[in-house]
Order: structure tokens, then C-alpha cells, then sequence
């Protein structure tokens, strides 16, 4: 009896041909059985992959345990997770070096960093994350590269603007990442719109050396290339000014704000906020503080912009960045 699968069956089993790493497999046969549709021609299919799965994810399960496979990650900390990736040369490693206490090896010789790189760079009263990975080209990639990135908040595509190769060097980022179902992206797409167990990360370009004058003269090429897709910030990473720039850009692109918390009767203290999703509530705050304030929560007085001091909020009351919360219980 004929299966009868739908083209994007196809297109899944040939990137399943290609994908390296077993969290991929696993991510494209997860989508091939959701793609499959069920009917008695696709009985024996259906099981087979499901078969595949199983073995799959229990010989994953006995590398955890003997330590078979020795996987490379990068524990989140701080307000969130920027991951730093790009070709040779690009400047990485000074970017990383001048926003951050990190002290990655910084050479003009490619392929300088061989391991992950992370460093804490320093908003106002927080710390976010920034995370070197080794270069990418069109004919190395690490192995760990996708799967750290695929877990980060935000990519950060740092290229020399003043590169012949600048828009090859773009191109081929974009490539590597896609074959590994990560798109970068200026907007995440509504869930309807992404593809089955893709991954969708807020992106911008950082143009570094842009003070050359050869990037003065890529400059137009590069923007009509990029139409639009992410935003550029043209910066030099020999710059100490971009400790001023960059922190408050990379907190915005993040999409998260500053919630912090106030004890009844006690004097207002901002320190130590809750780090949120733009467009949490009260009721999201009570639950990032400790899930029985948000059980047993009768209301809330605020403290902020656009507020009087000790205003009483309702549950689902959309917070704003820097705002305080008084919970009462």
C-alpha cells in the first residue's frame, strides 16, 4: 500500500541525511511524524520511525550516564544569554574583551577561539551573558556551536565591515545555521508560521571596524544585501564608547524587564529585580518570586512610572520596566 507522505516528508528525510548531532536527528524525526499522516499506508512507517526515536533517545540516555559523550555547554547566567558568532577575524574576542571581565585570546590569525568564551557584561544594576563562539565558515563549523546557540536568547552576528569577503562571510553564517534548523530572525514568528522543531532567534548585525575606510566603502553593498532582515549597528570593538552603547542595545533586544520587589512597611530598595518577559503581569511576578505568594495573593501596590506610589494594581496588570511590587498575602 502506497504512503503517500507530502513533500515536506521528503525535504525532512534529506536534512535527517545531513544532520550530525543526535539532538538534531531526533528534532527532524519528531517532525517527520508530525508531518506523516496517519492512514493504513503509513502504518509500518509510522512505526518503524518510531522505533528509531526510541533507540535514538535511549542510547542518549546511556552516553548521560557511562559519560560517553562529553557535550560542550554554557549554563545560563545573569538577565539573559547573548551568543557572539560570526567568521574569522570578525573581532569577537575584543568585542568580548572590552564589554566584558573575560580575557579571550585576541590574535589576528584565524580561528582563535577553539571553545566556547562566556563573560558578564555589566546594565546598570544587572549582569547579561555574553558567549564567544568559535568562527564559523562554509567548511568548519564546532559541533556544539548549533546546539549552544540553538538554546541562547539573542545571536549577535559580528562581522568586519571592512572584509572583501564581508557578504560571503554573512551568507555563510545564516547557511551553517539553517542546515541546523536555527533561523535568525529580526521578529519571531507567530507559532502557526514556524516550522516544526525550528528554532527562531531575535538576531542583530554588529558591523564591527567600522572606522576603516574600506567598511565606509562596503557600507551601501551591505545594506542593500541585508534589506532590512536584522538591525545593524556599525560599532569597533577597540571602541571603549560601546560599553556606553552596546549594554543598553543588547538589554532591549533581550525583550525583558526589571521588576523589583518591596517588603510591607519596609523602606523601597532597588536592588536584585526579578528579570521578566515584556508583557508579564502581577501574577507573573508573584510566580518568579515564590509560587505560594502567587497562590495565596490578594493584591498588589506598585511603585513606578506612570503610577502613584503604593497605587493598588489588579492581578493581571501589565508591569513595566523598573517598577516595584508590594505583594499582599
Amino acid at each position: 500500500m502506497p504512503t503517500n507522505v507530502p513533500p515536506q516528508y521528503h525535504e525532512a528525510e534529506a536534512r535527517l541525511r545531513q544532520a550530525k548531532t543526535r539532538e538534531e536527528k531526533l528534532a527532524i524525526m519528531e517532525e517527520m511524524m508530525a508531518i506523516m499522516p496517519k492512514h493504513k499506508g503509513t502504518d509500518k512507517l509510522r512505526s518503524e520511525l518510531n522505533q528509531k526515536i526510541k533507540k535514538m533517545k535511549e542510547a542518549g540516555d546511556k552516553d548521560k550516564k557511562s559519560g560517553a559523550r562529553k557535550s560542550v555547554t554554557v549554563p545560563k547566567e545573569g538577565a539573559g544569554q547573548i551568543v557572539l558568532v560570526g567568521p574569522p577575524n570578525g573581532g569577537k574576542s575584543q568585542l568580548l574583551r572590552t564589554l566584558t571581565n573575560a580575557t579571550p585570546e585576541v590574535a589576528a590569525y584565524p580561528f582563535t577561539t577553539r571553545m566556547p568564551a562566556p563573560g558578564m557584561m555589566p546594565f546598570e544594576d544587572i549582569r547579561i551573558q555574553l558567549v564567544e563562539l568559535p568562527a564559523v565558515t562554509d567548511t568548519a563549523m564546532e559541533q556544539f556551536v548549533p546546539d549552544i546557540t540553538r538554546n541562547a536568547d539573542v545571536a549577535a552576528i559580528v562581522l568586519d565591515l571592512a572584509s572583501p569577503d564581508l557578504l560571503d562571510a554573512a551568507d555563510t553564517v545564516l547557511k551553517q545555521m539553517e542546515k541546523h534548523y536555527i533561523f535568525f530572525v529580526n521578529k519571531v514568528p507567530e507559532p502557526e508560521e514556524r516550522k516544526i522543531g525550528a528554532v527562531y532567534l531575535r538576531t542583530i548585525v554588529l558591523g564591527n571596524k567600522a572606522e576603516l575606510p574600506e567598511a565606509e566603502d562596503n557600507l551601501p553593498i551591505f545594506e542593500e544585501w541585508l534589506a532590512g532582515r536584522f538591525p545593524l549597528i556599525k560599532t569597533s570593538a577597540v571602541n571603549e564608547e560601546i560599553k556606553e552603547m552596546l549594554p543598553r542595545l543588547f538589554y532591549d533586544h533581550l525583550r525583558i524587564i526589571r521588576v523589583y520587589t518591596k517588603a510591607p512597611g519596609k523602606k523601597l530598595e532597588k536592588q536584585d529585580p526579578l528579570i521578566l518577559p515584556i508583557g508579564s503581569n502581577v501574577m507573573d511576578a508573584a510566580h518568579g518570586l515564590h509560587k505560594e505568594i502567587a497562590q495565596k495573593l490578594k493584591y498588589a501596590r506598585v511603585w513606578g512610572e506612570g503610577m502613584h506610589d503604593g497605587q493598588q494594581v489588579a492581578r493581571d496588570e501589565v508591569l513595566k520596566d523598573g517598577w516595584a511590587l508590594e505583594f499582599h498575602v
